[in-house]
């Protein structure tokens, strides 16, 4: 009997609910049909989450960025498509000037309109900065109430001193130019403005002193897609954002870039409708994708990574991902409420126990997905990264980490060899009890902590592990980070500048700085980074700290080894193979308006 993909599909999610081997089932169904062609050229993306927020001034998840980045553009951003590169490019400003270390000046692009019918010029270039400004509370007049807040990624536009804001004035030269005063030196700047938070909104639609709704709003912005929107800013049926269900685009015919030299692929190719189907159910999204229903995966289920690339109707890439996850060491000396024999972790310690961490088994087996053993702090994705620290970073090594038990008088006059003849002698032991932090409901981090016991009873140490929600994790680093020696904690920079990982991780005015290093060197470097403008020798100072905090070829000092490198995401790409133009990058973002699908002429 022949049955149509649409019966196939409710096959499969049955076989699948009522067995555990989907690897099974999939494998049973690749090359059954070729990918759906749609008749209305519509782009179907399957959507692991529901965005959280519609306002960019008031973003931070990945998914709310990747829906508004179809709507709205900066004045630079980067180059997704030119991959592992990123040049800075001209989007909404056509070119940019510093007259000095602390002032720029951007040149609007004309002709530019929102999909409102608003014009995009040096007015609307300001009105949207100053309203980043004012939800970042620039002026510390912000109030705090159900319409008006601080917003989410307010931080990353200010100085390390957690008070100073970069921006420090914005005006007007001519309709189609601004400039913009900086408080000081701040080489990075470029960068920050590619962070989608500086991304520019309709001010005619938009709110000035008041967040879009997800539920009720609509996002207005001059970019190839947009939502559909009656005169009041709302939202039109079949338009929009649907939680649980779809967040549904159409293409902007009056598009500025249509007609821009240098696209991929000619706009008046790609997509008429664009669909973000959410589905949450990792089994069924990627059955969908299996079967067609949807032309583009987000969030797979690792175990089906081979069997996608078993099909010659899908294309899998994996790209590493900008996120640090590592386990944090408390560093400092300063501990208000320790006995007089308490000492703190130094580098010695630090040294040791992460000598003694399994690395691979966290990378084999504790992850559930596809992750690689992380870096030392800098991506392998950004500039500055540092390869001959990372070959250098430490590794498991029991014996070495005996021995620096040895030098610090424990164990002394046993073999250090792992495996030797004191297992039992190590094993036994209790030298000292290191507290553990442990985030509830965290099956990563409860695994973590079962192997570092395991690990860790090696060399004769034993762990107190508190289990604290997020917010109590949060508070704790803030106000008392001594009553945590180790912890489990990751880091996504928010651009492609080696400064917004170091500074937040290692500046001693930070709050993310939960290993609490304060070395005077280090903040030194961190203030030539932001007066440094020559691009190479920024990163040179960032290959620098790479080299003197974590690699086990340059001399130990007192802040060494504040972290234990511990993963970095693969970000994995699914889609159908007729798919062309997806541009694969470190970001995760979705330049969806270059994505074409030959069949579509022919329908």
């Amino acid at each position: 009997m022949k049955m149509k993909k649409t019966d196939l599909t409710v096959l499969i999610l049955a076989l699948i609910f009522a067995t555990t081997g989907i690897v099974n089932i999939m494998v049973a169904i690749i090359g059954g049909f070729p990918p759906r062609i749609s008749e209305k050229t519509t782009l179907i993306i399957g959507f692991n989450a529901n965005p959280e927020k519609l306002d960019p001034v008031d973003t931070r998840d990945a998914p709310s960025f990747q829906i508004q980045q179809q709507v709205i553009q900066g004045l630079v951003q980067y180059n997704v498509s030119d991959h592992p590169n990123y040049p800075i490019i001209p989007v909404l400003a056509t070119n940019w000037t510093w007259t000095g270390a602390d002032h720029i000046e951007f040149e609007i692009r004309p002709g530019v309109k929102f999909h409102d019918g608003t014009d995009w010029d040096a007015d609307a270039a300001i009105w949207n900065l100053n309203r980043l400004m004012w939800f970042s509370n620039y002026s510390d007049t912000l109030p705090d109430n159900f319409t008006s807040w601080l917003g989410l990624p307010s931080t990353i536009y200010f100085a390390p001193d957690g008070v100073t804001p970069y921006i420090a004035n914005v005006y007007k030269i001519n309709d189609f130019r601004i400039a913009i005063d900086l408080s000081f030196d701040f080489a990075p700047f470029l960068d920050l403005l590619c962070f989608p938070s500086s991304f520019m909104c309709s001010p005619i639609s938009t709110p000035r002193y008041s967040y879009l709704n997800v539920t009720n709003d609509v996002l207005v912005g001059t970019g190839p897609y947009k939502m559909d929107f009656d005169s009041d800013g709302k939202k039109d049926d079949g338009e929009g954002i649907y939680p649980d269900i779809e967040v549904r685009f159409q293409k902007n015919q009056d598009f500025w870039g249509k007609f821009e030299v240098g696209w991929r692929n000619p706009f008046s190719k790609c997509a008429e409708i664009l669909i973000f189907n959410i589905n949450e159910d990792d089994v069924s999204r990627t059955t969908d994708m299996f079967v067609f229903d949807i032309d583009y995966l987000l969030g797979i289920i690792p175990d089906t990574i081979e069997n996608f690339n078993a099909s010659e109707y899908h294309t899998v890439n994996q790209v590493e991902e900008l996120n640090y996850g590592y386990i944090s060491f408390y560093c400092n000396d300063y501990n208000p409420t320790a006995p007089p024999s308490w000492t703190h972790l130094n580098v010695t310690w630090r040294k040791a126990l992460q000598l003694a961490i399994n690395y691979t088994h966290v990378i084999d087996v504790i992850f559930q997905e596809p992750v690689v053993r992380g870096p030392t702090v800098v991506s392998r994705s950004m500039p500055g990264y540092n390869a001959s620290a990372d070959v250098n970073k430490i590794t498991m090594n029991f014996t070495l980490a005996r021995a620096l038990m040895q030098s610090m008088g424990f164990g002394v006059g046993w073999d250090t060899t792992y495996p030797g003849v004191n297992e039992f002698e190590w094993s036994a032991a209790s030298f000292r009890t290191i507290r553990v932090n442990e985030i509830n409901s965290d099956t990563v981090n409860q695994d973590l902590n079962l192997l570092i016991l395991q690990n860790w009873d090696l060399i004769g140490v034993d762990i107190d592990v508190t289990v604290r929600s997020p917010e109590e994790f949060y508070n704790t680093t803030r106000n008392t980070p001594w009553e945590i020696d180790v912890a489990l904690a990751e880091w996504r920079p928010d651009y492609l500048d080696a400064f917004n990982i170091l500074e937040p991780l290692f500046s001693n005015t930070s709050y993310a700085n939960i290993c609490r290093m304060n070395d005077p060197y280090m903040m030194s470097l961190l203030n030539q980074v932001i007066m440094t403008t020559d691009t190479v020798a920024r990163q040179q100072i960032y290959m620098h700290i790479q080299s003197k905090y974590f690699d086990v070829t340059t001399p130990d000092h007192e802040w060494k080894y504040p972290h234990a490198p511990l993963y970095a995401h693969l970000n994995t790409y699914v889609h159908s193979a007729n798919l062309t133009y997806t541009a694969y990058n470190v970001f995760a973002d979705l330049w969806t308006w270059e994505m074409y699908i030959e069949e579509w002429e022919e329908t």
